[in-house]
C-alpha cells in the first residue's frame, strides 16, 4: 500500500506543478494517495510499539519536508501556511495520543481540541477533516465504518463546492472511493520498508522542485 501510495502522490504533485505537461487525472489519483495514508498513521499508532517515538518522527518529517515542500511549489519558506500534508498527519497522531494516552476525561479532550484548532490557523494541508479522518480511522473497526468515515468528512470538506458540477466534484468523488484502500488491506505486513516514506516524501518534493527551476531556465 505504501508503494501504490506514494506513486500516486508523486503523480498529484507532478500535475500540480506542470499542470500543462501532465494531465488532469494525475491530480485525481493523488485523492487516493492522502485517504491511504491516513489509513496508515491510524494504524502505525494502533500498532506501534512506542506512539511518542512514532509521533515525534512524523514531526520531525514534517519540519524537514516543509523546505523541501516550499521548494518544490515554488512558495516562499514559511512554517506558517501551506503546511505539508505530513502536518495533517502528524496532528491526527498526536490528537489519537490526546485521546487514548492522556489520563483523564475532560483534559485529553482540551488538549485534542487544541490541536485541531492550531490546523485552522496554520492551514494544514487537507484542513481540520483531514486530521479527523486519522482520528476516525484509528476508531474504526469495520469496511463500514471506514466508507461512513471516509465519506463524511470529504462531503463536509467539499460541501459547498460539489454542486454546481465543477473539478471539485470529481475531487470529492476521487476522495470518497479513495476508500477502498483501507477496504482492501489485510491486515498483514508487507515488505519491510519502515523508513521508505521518510526518505521518499522530501526526496520527490526535491527531484520535482528540481526540474520546476530548470523548466524556469529552459
Amino acid at each position: 500500500m505504501k508503494i501504490i501510495i506514494c506513486i500516486f502522490m508523486a503523480a498529484d504533485h507532478l500535475a500540480a506543478v506542470f499542470p500543462q505537461t501532465f494531465p488532469l487525472w494525475f491530480r485525481m489519483v493523488g485523492r487516493f494517495s492522502f485517504v491511504g495514508f491516513a489509513f496508515l498513521v491510524a494504524e502505525g499508532c494502533r500498532k506501534t510499539g512506542n506512539i511518542e517515538n512514532y509521533i515525534f518522527r512524523l514531526g520531525l518529517l514534517a519540519a524537514v519536508s516543509e523546505i523541501f515542500y516550499d521548494f518544490c511549489f515554488g512558495y516562499g519558506l514559511s512554517f506558517t501556511h501551506n503546511m505539508n500534508t505530513v502536518w495533517t498527519l502528524f496532528a491526527g497522531a498526536a490528537v489519537i495520543y490526546c485521546l487514548t494516552k492522556v489520563a483523564g476525561k475532560i483534559l485529553p479532550l482540551i488538549y485534542a481540541c487544541c490541536i485541531i484548532v492550531s490546523c485552522l490557523f496554520l492551514d494544514v494541508d487537507y484542513g481540520v477533516c483531514g486530521v479527523l479522518l486519522i482520528v476516525m480511522y484509528y476508531f474504526c473497526r469495520s469496511n463500514i465504518e471506514i466508507f461512513i468515515s471516509t465519506a463524511l468528512m470529504f462531503t463536509i470538506k467539499y460541501i459547498r463546492l460539489i454542486y454546481p458540477f465543477s473539478v471539485y466534484t470529481i475531487y470529492w468523488l476521487f476522495s470518497v472511493t479513495a476508500c477502498i484502500l483501507p477496504i482492501l488491506y489485510n491486515n498483514s505486513r508487507g515488505k519491510n520498508i519502515k523508513y521508505f516514506f521518510y526518505v521518499f516524501y522530501p526526496l520527490h518534493l526535491f527531484i520535482i522542485g528540481i526540474f520546476r527551476l530548470l523548466g524556469e531556465f529552459i
